[in-house]
């Protein structure tokens, strides 16, 4: 029997399969209202999956470290929201940051 593994031991897994899972909610949550925004406990959820996106692309990219400010401890205990779109956008660039699975080899 055949293991499959990367070639690339240090893709972020865990990092592109949370902010795959976070464009699919946003996308469903954005079809059933355009203006919907992110709040309450969900706003936590968002800051540990950008937290996770950067410890797995690796703090030095600029782009990843620029979605500091998308969320922080503050906004998250004021409840300010966040326009669903706006974080949608976010995911989508922090998505083409860690890039494509890589070729897996058999």
């Amino acid at each position: 029997m055949y293991e499959i593994q990367a070639e690339d031991d240090t893709y972020p897994y865990d990092a592109k399969k949370r902010v795959t899972s976070l464009i699919e909610a946003l996308t469903t949550v954005l079809k059933e209202d355009p203006d919907e925004k992110v709040q309450g406990m969900a706003l936590p959820v968002l800051h540990a999956v950008i937290e996770a996106i950067k410890d797995g692309t690796g703090r030095d990219n600029e782009v990843v470290m620029s979605t500091a400010g998308v969320i922080s401890p503050e906004a998250i205990a004021s409840g300010a929201p966040i326009r669903a779109a706006d974080a949608l956008i976010v995911a989508r660039i922090l998505d083409g940051e860690i890039g494509p699975y890589p070729p897996m080899a058999y």
